[in-house]
């Protein structure tokens, strides 16, 4: 049925320069990203990340990926400033 995992949230500010969501943990099970405003937000894998190569979240209030992944997590935004939440499992 169900696993009792740990869980963590937080959030974190983008804007037009890649910017850390959350840092590399290779005890993390999986995690969900929400964009939480209107404006889209792009992520990426590195501090090096542009709009043209990150992921596309819409800037639809509650758009939502979730993804299993250890590595370090950014994004980035066309200039305007996003608030994303994340929900981490160990």
């Amino acid at each position: 049925m169900f696993q009792n995992y740990p869980w963590s949230t937080g959030q974190s500010t983008l804007n037009g320069t890649a910017s850390l969501i959350v840092a590399a943990n290779p005890s993390r099970s999986g995690i969900t990203i929400n964009n939480t405003g209107t404006t889209p937000v792009y992520l990426v894998e590195n501090s090096s990340g542009t709009v043209s190569t990150g992921y596309f979240l819409p800037g639809v209030v509650g758009a939502s990926i979730g993804f299993a992944t250890t590595g370090a997590i950014y994004g980035i935004t066309s200039g305007a400033s996003a608030t994303v939440t994340y929900l981490v499992t160990q």
